[in-house]
């Protein structure tokens, strides 16, 4: 992050491709560290950064931390649109299951995959993509409930992954494996779904 500080703004927006696993940490540090974006020409200037980054939990069970992540994205990028994709991601399986006060802004899966939270527009995403693998001891699903069978996400006839989709949000499995490779060459549905991101 500290390379990116000298860069100039608007390349760094325009080349932000967050691909994570610890998306509060990862988003607010890069809302902490982005360099402040110039003023443009005939424009308003951009808002100041706070201060100090306030800690993710301040007020348990509520939706502060990803308020304020939505808050200063735009600080980051801009009004480019954002999409995120999120691996082996512990938010649910470790996180909100162990520490249910910082994390209840997760919200509960027990209506089903179109009904869990949080959404991508919860903090400021065009789209939310995760993909898990099924031995992944970190984390796995986001949005779909416990006790479901882990389907395999394959490549469809018309090219395109087959996978849970409800609004913004997709998810899938990638097959076995744990925490690791999660880039490797068969995980060709996971490849797929960055080519649409970017692509957009």
């Amino acid at each position: 992050m500290a390379q990116l500080a000298g860069q100039n703004a608007a390349s760094y927006a325009a080349g932000l491709v967050k691909i994570t696993k610890f998306l509060p940490s990862v988003l607010l540090a890069a809302a902490a560290c982005a360099p402040s974006a110039p003023k443009p020409a005939g424009g308003p200037a951009p808002a100041a950064a706070p201060a100090a980054l306030p800690p993710i939990g301040l007020k348990p069970a509520d939706r502060s931390a990803l308020a304020f992540v939505r808050h200063r994205l735009p600080d980051v990028v801009g009004h480019l649109p954002v999409s995120l994709v999120t691996v082996g991601s512990p938010l649910r399986d470790l996180y909100a299951e162990r520490f249910p006060l910082l994390y209840g802004w997760m919200g509960s899966t027990a209506g089903g995959f179109a009904a869990a939270g949080p959404s991508a527009s919860d903090i400021g995403a065009v789209e939310w993509v995760n993909a898990c693998r099924s031995g992944d001891y970190v984390g796995r699903f986001l949005w779909t409930p416990a006790g479901r069978a882990y389907r395999i996400a394959l490549v469809g006839a018309d090219g395109k992954v087959e996978a849970e989709r409800a609004g913004d949000r997709t998810e899938f499995c990638l097959g076995a494996g744990a925490h690791t490779h999660y880039f490797s060459d068969d995980a060709v549905a996971l490849a797929i779904e960055i080519d649409r991101l970017i692509e957009g």
